[in-house]
């Protein structure tokens, strides 16, 4: 079982991110900084399953972690919070899915909105979306982004499956 430092490594990214808070202000977003920061924290990869190289705690660990790195930047405590929680929905996907999302990067940020906002319809070789969804905190950083959506049959009667991503 791997160890992990959650309130020492969050705390050493606390000053550094305060350096940041007002590019992130400017931009209307985290700066580049900030995620750099979060990804160096470990803080990315504490809902990661550890076959991946996550940490694969409890959620009590985010929330430790989101405190703390409250302290430094509550943007970058936002941003992890909301995709941090995507991440913990992501990893209790079937395996396959979680070898798409997970393979490359344990520690990428998971933007969206998982609450069904539009439909899902399969087709061959995929699925069709169609929906408005509000803005996402952190999608600006995000490989994969969640988002919700009600199943319809397509010709054939068939349904979107229940945990796409």
């Amino acid at each position: 079982m791997v160890t992990f430092d959650v309130i020492g490594n969050a705390e050493k990214v606390v000053e550094p991110l305060r350096a940041t808070v007002d590019e992130s202000e400017s931009l209307r977003r985290l700066s580049d900084e900030a995620v750099s920061l979060l990804h160096e924290s470990g803080a990315t990869r504490l809902m990661s399953p550890a076959r991946y190289g996550g940490y694969e705690l409890p959620p009590r660990a985010l929330v430790e972690a989101e405190r703390i790195i409250a302290h430094g930047s509550p943007a970058a405590s936002w941003v992890l919070m909301v995709t941090g929680a995507h991440t913990f929905i992501a990893g209790r996907m079937p395996v396959e899915g979680q070898d798409d999302v997970f393979g490359a990067d344990a520690g990428m940020l998971i933007p969206g909105v998982p609450t069904p906002r539009g439909t899902c319809m399969p087709t061959d070789g995929g699925y069709v979306l169609n929906g408005r969804w509000p803005y996402a905190s952190g999608v600006d950083y995000g490989d994969w982004v969640m988002v919700g959506a009600r199943g319809v049959p397509n010709a054939a009667g068939e349904r979107c499956a229940t945990q796409v991503v």
